[in-house]
């Protein structure tokens, strides 16, 4: 007779793990210090380096002198001097593979000019809604930096 087989425990993939920064360096760039400064804390926390910034112009000067280091970019859609489209669209430039995270209070579909704001022409695959949580924070950190899952092995379609 074959012994019983125990439960099976649930999937480990239904809780997720908190993703390890392992001294990735990111540029987090919002007008807003309170933003800036939980952002920077709760990242460097889970074992990220952290670069921040208050607006895109400052954001551009701090990553030209290393524009290969970085990892991953949070940016703020709506800032002073320029805006995140634009932002976005230097970065894109000088680093193709950049991960870069939008976040924003009010998610936009126009740029400050009046162009349609197509995200993902821009290469940004995830969004950051604020105010957002630790967790949330951590979560699109993951879904930019670790590769998306091919089609058919559990992978979702953009639509």
């Amino acid at each position: 007779p074959v012994p019983a087989r125990p439960p099976q425990e649930p999937a480990a993939a239904a809780v997720p793990v908190a993703i390890r920064g392992a001294g990735r360096l990111v540029l987090v760039v919002d007008d807003e210090e309170p933003i800036r400064v939980v952002a920077e804390q709760v990242l460097r926390r889970h074992g990220f380096a952290v670069v921040v910034a208050d607006d895109g112009v400052q954001a551009l000067q701090l990553f030209r002198l290393r524009p290969r280091d970085y990892a991953a970019a949070i940016v703020d859609m709506m800032m002073p001097r320029m805006n995140g489209a634009a932002l976005m669209r230097e970065l894109r430039a000088l680093a193709p593979g950049l991960a870069i995270i939008s976040s924003s209070g009010f998610m936009a579909t126009a740029t400050d000019d009046g162009e349609p704001l197509d995200l993902e022409a821009l290469g940004v695959r995830t969004l950051l809604p604020k105010p957002y949580a630790e967790s949330e924070l951590l979560e699109a950190m993951r879904e930019a930096l670790e590769p998306a899952p091919p089609l058919g092995a559990g992978g979702k379609k953009k639509v």
